[in-house]
């Protein structure tokens, strides 16, 4: 209601940013809660428009801290893949790509196929990160202002484990960070 009468409105914009914000958290706490018990339903799912609608999702998101979130997806990129855990995966990448960039910065999300393997990608221009062989451990946060409990990416790490996806951290201090997750197909 207040949207239809403020319209764009920095507050309503800010608001809604939160809220996002608070789901996604929300999902990793109920996830972590019940990953014992979530059934490992894999469906056929086309990965491209799955993550198109990811990234439209966070749209509010990133223009509250006026980052362009610049998406580059293959089409029609076919996976047999478990639908919670896809969300948890680019969810998180996401999050956090906004949570520790800068502003007026942007972020890349790229979907590629190639011979036999699936990359999922996201670049950020965010803080960079000091130590990246402990951002998979559960309940470590880079920072302790940001927000969150630190169990998100430790989510990502065992769903990848589980379902054998190779991730792979670049990231240099003040200059950004690169995810690369490669799935089989």
């Amino acid at each position: 209601m207040l949207q239809l009468r403020l319209k764009n409105d920095i507050y309503i914009l800010r608001i809604k940013s939160a809220l996002k914000n608070m789901t996604v958290i929300y999902e990793d706490l109920e996830y972590y809660m019940q990953q014992s018990v979530v059934k490992d339903e894999k469906h056929s799912l086309n990965f491209s428009s799955f993550l198109e609608k990811r990234v439209e999702f966070f749209t509010d998101l990133s223009i509250s801290k006026n980052i362009k979130i610049k998406s580059t997806i293959q089409k029609d990129i076919m996976i047999n893949f478990n639908e919670i855990e896809l969300y948890r995966i680019i969810d998180n990448n996401i999050s956090n790509a906004i949570k520790y960039s800068k502003d007026s910065s942007n972020i890349d999300v790229i979907l590629e196929k190639n011979e036999g393997l699936v990359s999922l990608i996201f670049i950020d221009e965010g803080i960079g990160i000091k130590d990246t062989s402990k951002i998979f451990e559960r309940y470590y946060r880079g920072d302790k202002i940001t927000g969150g409990f630190g169990i998100g990416l430790s989510i990502v790490k065992n769903i990848c484990l589980k379902n054998k996806i190779k991730i792979e951290v670049f990231s240099k201090l003040n200059k950004g960070t690169k995810f690369i997750y490669t799935f089989k197909y």
